[in-house]
């Protein structure tokens, strides 16, 4: 499948336009950037890699791989001050404490695992939800059934759990994290497509 067949452009709830696609090999500066403006908070409810600018290097440089699909929220995006708003991972190669948990409740063979996570500014705006239509759409697309959230979501977070409920998920379980004063409730979702 082309790379432009995954891409769109969408409008804001402000009327700005902004262009999803899926991440390039030259995506490396604004990649990084967006990682690096991150409050702490964000990046304490998204967990699958490291937010700088070296992790930013090694995702373009693995454009291409064939099991994930690193989608871009891009205003401006053939300008040169383009600006990445959100950033999802959807991805076939699953954890295995993911596969573990959700055991036998999806087809592996045609599941794949999403991580979102949008910018600081641009949260509780729909971004999420209108963002999140396109990669479940582009999923489908790829022959994917079913996605499941890539380690959970974390009960603290209703905003989270409320997109994903409006994107069709629905709670399949639930589990813990951490210990001590860091333990945290986390629920497994899955959508089928």
């Amino acid at each position: 499948m082309q790379r432009d067949e995954l891409s769109t452009t969408l409008p804001l709830r402000d009327g700005r336009m902004v262009r999803i696609r899926p991440l390039e090999a030259d995506d490396t500066k604004i990649l990084g950037d967006f990682f690096c403006s991150l409050s702490e908070e964000t990046r304490s409810t998204y967990g699958p890699h490291p937010f700088n600018r070296e992790t930013a290097a090694k995702l373009c440089d693995a454009v291409g791989d064939g099991r994930t699909v690193r989608f871009l929220a891009v205003l401006a995006d053939d300008a040169p001050n383009a600006e990445i708003i959100a950033y999802m991972i959807l991805s076939r190669e699953i954890w295995p404490d993911d596969l573990e948990r959700y055991g036998d409740t999806v087809p592996w063979e045609t599941t794949a695992c999403l991580a979102p996570v949008v910018a600081d500014a641009h949260q509780g705006q729909g971004l999420g939800s209108t963002m999140g239509e396109h990669v479940l759409t582009s999923a489908r697309k790829l022959g994917i059934s079913h996605v499941i959230l890539m380690g959970g979501v974390l009960d603290v977070n209703p905003r989270a759990r409320h997109v994903y409920e409006k994107l069709g998920f629905r709670h399949v379980g639930s589990f813990w994290t951490g210990s001590g004063s860091k333990r945290r409730l986390n629920h497994n979702m899955v959508v089928q497509l």
